[in-house]
């Protein structure tokens, strides 16, 4: 399937993931094709993660909604 975060079309795959910041609008439609599709979510606490990466208290978590995925 695929998911719009923002403004930004991600196709979701077993090579890509999705990130989304807090309040960030975003929607899922499933795949074009019938075929299931199987999501794990994670609610990151932002303070944490931003504590942990030394990132700004206004910085997203995410850069970008496409996450590359390896193997």
């Amino acid at each position: 399937g695929e998911m719009t975060i923002g403004r930004e079309t991600v196709r979701l795959g077993p090579g890509t993931a999705a990130g989304i910041n807090s309040f960030q609008p975003h929607s899922h439609a499933l795949s074009r094709d019938g075929r299931p599709g199987l999501f794990l979510a994670f609610y990151i606490d932002p303070d944490w993660a931003r504590r942990r990466r030394d990132l700004p208290s206004t910085a997203p978590l995410f850069s970008a909604p496409a996450i590359a995925l390896e193997p």
